[in-house]
């Protein structure tokens, strides 16, 4: 139980940090695109999606640990859940 709060502690402030604009760094695959590739995308969209994500996984594994839902239920949920954001961060946060 302690580990799950723990880790969804980290990915609220991983939530918290993408969102204010310091955790660019941390979106993986922008982080290595070149400044032209950079620009086909939306920052901020990007970073809404981004750290919606982490406050979503952050917000499934404290559920997780307090009421000791099914993992299985838990897992495939974040998969949908990463699945979503990758849709919308090659079709709402990209420049047509």
């Amino acid at each position: 139980m302690v580990t799950c709060l723990v880790l969804a502690a980290i990915f609220a402030l991983l939530a918290v940090l993408i969102a204010v604009g310091w955790g660019d760094w941390l979106i993986a695959g922008y982080n290595t695109a070149s400044k032209e590739e950079r620009s086909h995308y939306y920052r901020g969209r990007l970073r809404v999606v981004m750290s919606s994500v982490c406050a979503a996984v952050a917000i499934l594994i404290a559920v997780d640990g307090l009421c000791g839902i099914n993992e299985i239920a838990i897992t495939f949920t974040i998969i949908a859940v990463v699945v979503l954001a990758l849709i919308l961060a090659n079709t709402w946060a990209k420049r047509r």
